[in-house]
């Protein structure tokens, strides 16, 4: 019985991961209104990390996507985007933290934390790893050296 319960909460977990929304309202650093959807790879993979600008396992995390982005891109046709989750009155901090580090990839703004409710986390870093489907394929919260190494074995088949 307790293994039979197991499955169908495997199964549950993997039917809502599959059915998740990404068509949520997000801002370019301009302020220019898009959605999530609009800006996933319509090809391949796309690696969505969830950060914020006072997170230092976000920036280390950031740090080594910049470093991986144009290889991940050109050899494995996969996309990175961060969001910042932080707040409305960060704006034009953000502009200028993210101008400074000079990231290759998009970055993107959630001020009102809609992806935060949406996707049903609650803290960060927190990183999902997309299909070309839009289904997740992968999923993690926390930084930790290396786990780049378990995203390119993902982004590489």
């Amino acid at each position: 019985m307790r293994k039979l319960l197991s499955i169908i909460v495997i199964v549950l977990l993997q039917q809502s991961l599959e059915a998740q929304n990404f068509d949520f309202a997000i801002q370019t650093l301009d302020g220019k209104k898009t959605t999530l959807d609009q800006q996933l790879s319509k090809n391949g993979y796309t690696v969505i990390s969830f950060w914020a600008t006072w997170c230092k396992p976000c920036l280390e995390e950031l740090t080594i996507f910049n470093d991986l982005y144009e290889e991940w891109k050109e050899n494995y046709n996969t996309e990175i985007i961060a969001l910042s989750q932080d707040n409305v009155r960060s704006a034009d901090h953000l502009r200028s933290f993210v101008r400074v580090r000079d990231w290759e990839f998009p970055v993107f703004s959630d001020p009102n934390a809609t992806a935060q409710r949406q996707l049903s986390f609650s803290s960060i870093p927190y990183l999902i790893v997309l299909d070309k489907d839009k289904k997740v394929v992968y999923k993690s919260t926390g930084y930790t050296a290396g786990s780049e190494e378990k995203i390119e074995a993902i982004i590489s088949q």
